[in-house]
């Protein structure tokens, strides 16, 4: 998935902090019912191809360069089903 990541030193604790944020892009056929139940159809999160992982990484690249990674993956290319309930208490 796309994303951002910073770590910077916060001023007051002096301790290292550590974000990250996911990329959202409008969503693919498959996503749309899926993302938050349904209840935000129009977004999902942003997926690399693999050959453009490296791009990505890029320090140098273009506004335009990120927007042209920033597409909805082809619904071909994914699968989805249902996990149980409590998977994640589980995990």
């Amino acid at each position: 998935m796309d994303g951002v990541y910073e770590e910077w030193i916060h001023t007051e604790t002096k301790e290292m902090v550590r974000t990250f944020s996911v990329v959202t892009v409008p969503a693919n056929e498959l996503c749309a019912s899926i993302h938050n139940g349904g209840r935000n159809p129009g977004r999902m999160p942003a997926v690399l191809r693999v050959e453009d992982e490296e791009r990505w990484l890029s320090p140098g690249l273009s506004e335009k360069d990120i927007r042209g990674l920033l597409v909805a993956y082809d619904p071909a290319l994914m699968d989805a089903g249902e996990m149980e309930k409590d998977y994640l208490r589980r995990a």
